[in-house]
């Protein structure tokens, strides 16, 4: 199987490239919040069960999700298990000069970056 090589990684799955994109966007945004791997994770083969687990194995009460997941998330699994569901509304985040006309919120985190570069934290 091929791998793909970056500068100074090589990786063999996509998963892990993901994992290292997040980390150094983190960095770069000076975001020091910890990042834990779902492997480590008692996971059920269910997507909702797999969260509320996960949450519980945290000792959460809250959840964080993005808007599209009203879509498939059982709200009331995760009310049954105390588990306060929240979805984040894009719209609050402070706008910022996109090169193309009208700015549009529910963008990637990449394009703050490659539109504000090293204040990008300031939008966040």
């Amino acid at each position: 199987m091929d791998r793909i090589i970056y500068i100074d990684c090589i990786y063999e799955y996509l998963t892990d490239i993901n994992q290292y994109f997040i980390y150094r966007i983190n960095e770069f945004l000076n975001i020091n919040t910890e990042i834990l791997n779902s492997k480590k994770f008692n996971l059920d083969e269910d997507r909702n069960y797999r969260l509320v687990n996960i949450c519980k194995e945290l000792n959460a009460s809250e959840y964080y999700t993005g808007p599209a997941a009203k879509n498939y998330l059982d709200e009331a699994l995760f009310s049954k298990n105390d588990i306060i569901l929240n979805y984040f509304d894009y719209s609050v985040f402070k706008e910022y000069k996109q090169i193309n006309g009208t700015f549009e919120h529910s963008v990637s985190i990449i394009d703050l970056i490659f539109n504000i570069g090293e204040d990008a934290y300031k939008y966040i």
